[in-house]
């Protein structure tokens, strides 16, 4: 019998690298629970989509940016995904098809304290998705540099985000990455005792053992 038992729908494009980089955690996942024959792999249904009136900042049409996800999220449904995983944390403001594996809720999930560091797109932080009842949320002071990384990311570099913590996360214990373009920064293992959770490689784990 195989070990997966039902298809995976991807919807990308937010940005493409970010997209690249799910692929890569969601092959790390399959082969963790000992899958490598190309025959066992699960059925992945893949839709890259270039949003339109969408940028660093989120959106500039918040209607427009909307219709463009979830017309994307029909398009996969219909082609036979039984679950979907969109491996950006901005959009899930316009999500509510309870066939996505929602990032923010599987990332929320793996917190085991209730001060949390968040680094995020100005929209998630403007639009609090990370902020659910019984969780202290605190974000990086300055926005602007975090939309430095996010851009300097989608412009093929992986920046150091080593140094920015520092004192500005002192309370927390916890760091969620809740964009996925900055699981391609570099250096983020040199935060000491503080637990570091990337919403990327947690929706990649978490779409595996939908499949299952």
């Amino acid at each position: 019998m195989p070990l997966f038992k039902a298809t995976l729908g991807i919807l990308g494009g937010m940005g493409l690298r970010a997209t690249s980089n799910f692929l890569d955690c969601l092959v790390k996942e399959i082969t963790e629970v000992g899958v490598t024959e190309d025959s066992a792999f699960p059925t992945i249904i893949m839709l890259s989509i270039p949003l339109q009136e969408w940028g660093i900042l989120g959106s500039t049409n918040k209607d427009h940016v909307s219709a463009q996800v979830n017309n994307g999220l029909k398009w996969l449904r219909e082609a036979g995904a039984d679950y979907i995983a969109v491996p950006c944390n901005t959009v899930h403001e316009f999500i509510t098809d309870k066939h996505v594996i929602n990032i923010i809720d599987e990332t929320l999930k793996e917190c085991r304290d209730k001060n949390l560091g968040v680094l995020c797109s100005n929209q998630t932080r403007e639009s609090g998705l990370y902020e659910r009842s019984g969780y202290n949320i605190q974000y990086y002071p300055n926005q602007s540099t975090i939309d430095g990384l996010i851009e300097a990311v989608q412009h093929g570099k992986n920046p150091d985000i080593s140094l920015m913590l520092n004192a500005e996360f002192s309370n927390c214990s916890t760091i969620i990455l809740g964009c996925t373009e900055l699981s391609l920064c570099s250096n983020m293992n040199r935060w000491g005792n503080r637990t570091i959770l990337d919403s990327t490689k947690i929706l990649a784990k978490a779409s595996i053992k939908a499949l299952m």
